[in-house]
Parts: C-alpha cells; sequence; structure tokens
C-alpha cells in the first residue's frame, strides 16, 4: 500500500474501490485495520482512503509533539495531494476529533461527516473525566503499554462474547511506540472546538453513539443541538469499538447517511 510525504512525515494509507471519496480515520493507538468490517461493505460503492495517523501503524513515528491541528493537517494534505476534492469523512473516537478539526479548519473539503463514539471537546470538566485520563496516564507509564493495552481491550469489548474482538485489539495496541502513544493522549488532552465553530458548521453530520460508550448518550444529545444539520443514532448493545461491535448496524445507518443525509435523533435497531 501507498506513502505519501507530508509535513516531514511518511504518512501510510490503504485504498479501495472506486467513486467518490470515503475517508476513514481510526482511533487511538489503531491504524487503518479499524475498519476491516467496512471495507467489504463500503468498496463497491466508494473510493475508500484509510490512513495511518502520524505515530500510528505504518506511518512515521516523530519524537516531536502532536496537535489535534496537526493531525487534521496531515489529513488535509493527503486529500489535496491526492486530489479528491470534497470527501466524506468518517472519524472514530480520536478519529472523531480529527474530523470535527479538519471541519474547523477546511469546510470547502468535507462533503459530510460521521463521527463515531467521540466528542468536539476533550477538556476534562467532571471529576470522572479527570480522574479517567489521569488513570491511563499513569498506568502507562507505571506499568507499561501492555498493562495499559489490556486495560483498554477490557474496557472496550468487556463481554464474554467479545474475546476475539478484545484479543485483537490487544495486539494492535501493544506494538505501539510508547513515545508516539503519549505524544497522541497530549494532543487529546484540553483540545477543545467553541461552541461557535459547531454551529458554523453547516455541512451534513452523522453522530453514532454506542448504548454504552465511554461518552454518555445525553453528552452526545447535548453537543447534537449546537450543530446545525446533524442527526444522532444510538446504536443499542454496543460500547466505544461500534464499528466492530455492531458492524452490520453500524454500516447501515452509514449508508443511509451518505445515500441522504438528514437531521433527525433515532435508535437503531
Amino acid at each position: 500500500m501507498p506513502k505519501r510525504y507530508i509535513n516531514d512525515i511518511d504518512l501510510y494509507y490503504e485504498e479501495y474501490g472506486s467513486g467518490e471519496p470515503l475517508l476513514l480515520i481510526h482511533g487511538l493507538g489503531s491504524c487503518s485495520g479499524d475498519w476491516d468490517y467496512q471495507v467489504s461493505d463500503f468498496r463497491h460503492h466508494y473510493r475508500l482512503i484509510i490512513p495511518d495517523l502520524r505515530g500510528h501503524g505504518n506511518s512515521s513515528k516523530p519524537k516531536t509533539p502532536y496537535s489535534m491541528r496537526l493531525f487534521a493537517q496531515d489529513i488535509i494534505s493527503l486529500i489535496e495531494q491526492l486530489n479528491l476534492e470534497k470527501v466524506n469523512l468518517v472519524g472514530l473516537s480520536l478519529g472523531g476529533m480529527i474530523s470535527f478539526q479538519i471541519a474547523a479548519l477546511r469546510p470547502d473539503l468535507v462533503k459530510s461527516m460521521v463521527v463515531v463514539n467521540s466528542t468536539p471537546s476533550f477538556k476534562p470538566s467532571t471529576f470522572r473525566e479527570q480522574y479517567s485520563l489521569w488513570l491511563r496516564l499513569s498506568i502507562l507509564r507505571l506499568f507499561g503499554l501492555r498493562y495499559a493495552s489490556r486495560l483498554v481491550a477490557v474496557r472496550m469489548f468487556p463481554k464474554p462474547e467479545h474475546v476475539a474482538l478484545k484479543q485483537r485489539v490487544y495486539r494492535r495496541l501493544i506494538n505501539n511506540d510508547t513515545h508516539a502513544y503519549k505524544n497522541s493522549i497530549r494532543a487529546i488532552v484540553r483540545w477543545k472546538l467553541s461552541d461557535e465553530q459547531l454551529r458554523h458548521m453547516h455541512l451534513p453530520i452523522l453522530i453514532v453513539t454506542g448504548d454504552r460508550d465511554i461518552y454518555s448518550v445525553a453528552y452526545k444529545e447535548a453537543y447534537t443541538t449546537k450543530l446545525p444539520n446533524a442527526k444522532l443514532v444510538v446504536i443499542p448493545d454496543s460500547g466505544h469499538g461500534t464499528p466492530h461491535d455492531q458492524p452490520l448496524l453500524f454500516n447501515k445507518e452509514v449508508k443511509d447517511f451518505l445515500e441522504k443525509p438528514k437531521v433527525s435523533t433515532s435508535v437503531a435497531s
């Protein structure tokens, strides 16, 4: 698969299919493999572009600091180098934050956006949010990446029937470069888009949440109301890894949205 030299790094990406561009952005500590359950469904109707973010997967892992703006600029440069013009963005967790940042910086490049189990702000405001962030950084520092990866995998897929998914995510996480992983976490901390920036996002946006995601449905409902052209969909019996634990429901909701964007709140069934 190809790489592009972008912003002083080699950015790896995978490409499948043809048609309207659909760019999929993975989550923290993961890679393009986050979208394995989507490729076969969408490659027949869209040109899929699936990058590894800087510090992740097969892309370069520079020691210099990362930021949400830098992550976004990497993807913007990829869009421009590939002459994609307007793209449909799909972002999971960290990928959703980057999608929000891209839409804020370059709305002219984005046709529509799907944000999965994510947030337009990661400025911890409650004790629970502050504790969760402190816990992840402390475990990483005290016990190393292997233990931290096991904790994340268990939290993402707690059910006994998700053993295979849990192992898959764990194997992916332990292959991270520790310095790059910490750099990525630091990029997330204190990042925030303003309510005014959200109100100026007029493109069609689908907010997807698992009913058991780490960010509550109520929180997603609150920020969806700040977006002028957004729809919220709740996927039942799903945690933070919705594209993995409910791929059929997830794929259907994304397909329906891409074919005919609309505004409402619903629960998938």
